[in-house]
Parts: structure tokens; sequence; C-alpha cells
């Protein structure tokens, strides 16, 4: 274990030692069994989550799960830092994951590796202030595709909401726009363009209709605002309350390191749809 900044980082152990580890806290009973889940399913990043503790004094806080970016093929958790410090000073129970790359664990591993996230978490946040029946689930380019085919795939009622931020809707338009991007990582992640829209939100059915937030910047250089402006118009049509927030300016990455600061205009949404 390591403790920094207020963040627990978690290691992960051999898969043989899963069924025999024993904590005395849930905080622990959640580490040592997720950390051993991915041991055991060959994680291509470890520790699996960095969980951002509450001021001291809050009863009750909803629950935050952030998915980075990184085309599938890269990114981690510890680029957010700052991201999962700004949520939980503002009152948010906030867990930032990591989970399976390609080309090593393709499509669906990151899917699946979310909704065994999920399934550990009710009965074993890291806080009694933590709230089990109060999930919000947001991600960053691939890892916004990440949320909406969880949501596509699978149903939780405790999940309350969703914020895509600069996010990944449907696969084959991403390669109509972007030519070089299936060489670059599609192909890695879902393999043949056959596979490709049965991985796009934009072309499958929600379950549910838990509202969604989306965030994309107009100047974005990397995913064009059309993969957003796609997915609304896909999300209202299935009758799920969706807003869009189109911002003016801000790199790809740019806007998501501001997200989380309590100037921005995408964290004063994102916090409405939280509180």
């Amino acid at each position: 274990m390591r403790f920094n900044l207020g963040v627990f980082s978690l290691f992960t152990h051999r898969a043989s030692q899963c069924s025999s580890l024993k904590a005395s806290t849930k905080f622990w009973r959640l580490a040592l069994f997720a950390a051993c889940i991915f041991a055991s399913r060959g994680a291509s990043a470890a520790p699996n989550f960095d969980f951002f503790p509450l001021a001291i004094g809050i009863k009750s806080a909803p629950v935050l799960i952030f998915v980075h970016g990184g085309a599938w093929i890269g990114g981690d958790k510890s680029g957010h830092g700052e991201l999962g410090r700004n949520f939980a000073k503002a009152g948010i129970c906030t867990l930032v994951m990591n989970y399976r790359l390609a080309p090593s664990h393709p499509s669906p591993a990151p899917v699946r590796d979310l909704e065994e996230f999920l399934s550990a978490l009710p009965a074993s946040l890291p806080s009694k202030a933590c709230d089990p029946k109060r999930v919000y689930l947001a991600g960053h380019s691939a890892g916004a595709q990440i949320i909406a085919a969880w949501n596509s795939s699978f149903s939780n009622p405790n999940v309350k909401g969703f914020v895509g931020i600069e996010g990944i809707y449907d696969l084959p338009k991403l390669a109509e726009r972007w030519p070089t991007y299936p060489d670059w990582f599609l192909k890695k992640a879902f393999g043949d363009a056959k596979n490709w829209p049965a991985a796009s939100p934009a072309r499958l059915t929600p379950h549910g209709k838990a509202p969604w937030l989306l965030i994309h910047s107009a100047k974005d250089e990397l995913v064009d605002a059309g993969q957003s402006e796609i997915f609304a118009e896909h999300l209202a049509k299935q009758k799920v309350p969706v807003n869009l927030l189109v911002l003016p300016t801000g790199s790809h990455e740019e806007v998501i390191q501001r997200f989380g600061q309590p100037t921005e205009e995408s964290t004063r949404r994102a916090l409405k749809l939280l509180r």
C-alpha cells in the first residue's frame, strides 16, 4: 500500500492469494478483492484505483467513478489526481479506476472490468459516507465509450447518471473522420471494422433512463464534437434525459485537465447532476 496526498493506491496481489485474503474493515475488503480480481484476470495496469477521501464531517455523499481515456491502448488513472481531489473537496466520493488495455486485452475487457468494479462496490465502499445507492460514472474519450458501452450491456439500479467528456460513441464515423485511427488503435482495441458498430454506443440501446451530461470542445483536435452530438441525438430518441455542453475552446487534453476545477462550466454542470 502507498499513502500519498490523501490518495490510497492499491497494488495487486497474486491471484492464488485471493481466496485467503482477510481484512478488518470494509475499505480493505474492497481493496484486497479489487486488487485480486485484476491480478487474476491479467490487468495491464496496477494499482487498479485511487480513492480520494472526503472532508471530515460529511455524512452522506454521492459516488463518482471516473474512467480515464487513452484510445483503449494507453492512459492511466495517475493522470487524474487533481480531478479526484477537486471533486472530493466538492463533497463527492471519488474513485479513479484503471482497466485492462489493448492489444493484450481488447474490447469488451474494459467494460467487463467496469462491471466487476461496480459489482464489488455496494457492500464495500471505502468510506461510510459514500452512498452506494447514488453512483455516477464519468469517462474521458475512450473512457466515455466504456461507460456508455457498459450502459448498453449491463444495468445497475445504483447507477444514477453519466458524464461523457470528449467521448467516442460511433467508431465507424470516427474512422471515417480520422483515417489514421484504425491502424493506430481501433483495430488493436476492437479488431476488424465489422466489429465496430457493435461497440458504438450511438448505435446501441441503453439500459434504463439514467440522465447523461455530454461535454465536448468545439476545438477538440483529436475527437470531433460530432461524436457527442450524434450520441446526444441518439439518447434523446431513446427518451433518455441528456444535456450537451459544447465548449467554445479547449484541446482534447485541456478539457479533461480543467474538469473538476470549481471555476469551469463543465464542473458546475457535473456537480448539478451529481447532487
